[in-house]
């Protein structure tokens, strides 16, 4: 598949963004957890 640059771009954007708020996510859930033990 060829992408555009900019499309290009706006994807590496998207799943970091993605990738960041799973990571927030996890870390949140993590404390949550430690905090009810």
């Amino acid at each position: 598949m060829f992408f555009e640059p900019q499309q290009s771009k706006a994807l590496l954007l998207t799943n970091n963004c993605l990738f960041y708020v799973r990571n927030r996510a996890i870390l949140s859930a993590k404390a949550t957890f430690l905090r009810f033990l």
